[in-house]
């Protein structure tokens, strides 16, 4: 790793930690990743993590954009190295205060510091 994304990353989590995420209930969210054990068998948890997102609403610009996502989804954002490799991407289910949200948009940093994804109450 380059001494550019690990002073990024260092940024990332200090700012998180200035602005006490994951302080509020709704900014400790969990992931979970499905798998199907086989035909005709429900879906089961084959991966989940629980940790701080900072979370946010898209602007009508980014909407105009991105080609899923719509005004009423949600912007989390999380630390790559906060998230310990967790497999983000748009079969991902997020929980945060109970209710259920669908990632329908990944969008992965260009440094590799922060995921941003849309998501959608379900």
């Amino acid at each position: 790793m380059s001494a550019t994304r690990d002073e990024f990353s260092e940024l990332a989590t200090e700012l998180m930690n200035e602005f006490d995420i994951g302080q509020d209930s709704g900014e400790m969210v969990t992931a979970n990743n499905y798998s199907k054990l086989g035909p005709g068998l429900p879906p089961s948890v084959s991966d989940t993590i629980t940790v701080r997102m900072i979370r946010s609403s898209f602007t009508a610009k980014e909407v105009e954009n991105l080609d899923k996502v719509q005004m009423s989804d949600v912007k989390y954002k999380v630390s790559v190295d906060e998230s310990l490799n967790f497999n983000f991407n748009t079969a991902t289910e997020l929980v945060s205060n109970g209710v259920k949200y669908q990632v329908v948009e990944f969008i992965p940093s260009p440094k590799d510091i922060m995921v941003t994804m849309a998501a959608r109450s379900v």
